[in-house]
């Protein structure tokens, strides 16, 4: 269905950048492809598309990249029970992250972490992990909703200027109507004096 579909078009889309000679998209892809893998439960086809992008990842020296594809190499080994691998790959994204400021991959580094804490049976750590992920989400929360907020400020503070400018634009209407009325008034009645002749 969906899961098969969607595996076609990443990989289409993979073999035409490849043919392209678009390296730095081929990670991004190969790193789709294990997530769909992975968020379907297949875990055994993961590990070739994590450590192809990897590789790549690598070549082309794209950090936020290779740091995504840790992760996931982290999530993979969970997935097949080997946590201390887990652990060690999670903790070289963190590595890297640190250098970086993708606050999303900061969010999924500390999951990640107190996963393979917990399946470590490090709970204290794994605890601490949780913490610190709840209070990095409640945050990027916080923010996107002042960031929604702003947005919609903006929009009715534009509506606003332009429902001024629509009034001022028939005030000046209205004016520029009077000011004529008022013109051809004088001119009528400069006329009517002529003619009377005084």
């Amino acid at each position: 269905g969906q899961y098969q579909a969607a595996l076609e078009a990443l990989e289409k889309a993979y073999e035409g950048s490849k043919a392209a000679g678009l390296k730095p998209r081929w990670a991004r892809l190969l790193q789709r492809i294990a997530t769909l893998h992975m968020d379907e439960g297949y875990y055994e086809l993961a590990e070739k598309p994590i450590r192809e992008g990897l590789q790549v990842s690598r070549e082309v020296s794209i950090p936020s990249d290779e740091a995504l594809l840790l992760l996931d190499l982290g999530r993979y080994y969970l997935g097949v029970g080997r946590s201390s691998e887990a652990l060690s790959s999670i903790e070289q994204a963190g590595d890297i992250l640190a250098g970086l400021n993708e606050v999303a991959m900061d969010q999924t580094y500390l999951k990640r972490k107190a996963e393979a804490l917990e399946a470590l049976g490090r709970y204290r750590e794994s605890l601490d992990q949780w913490n610190r992920y709840r209070v990095l989400s409640d945050s990027l929360q916080r923010s996107e909703q002042q960031e929604a907020i702003n947005k919609l400020n903006a929009r009715y503070q534009s509506e606003l200027k332009d429902r001024e400018i629509e009034a001022l634009d028939r005030d000046n209407q209205l004016k520029g109507l009077q000011l004529r009325q008022a013109e051809r008034f004088r001119l009528y009645l400069l006329s009517a004096l002529i003619l009377l002749g005084i």
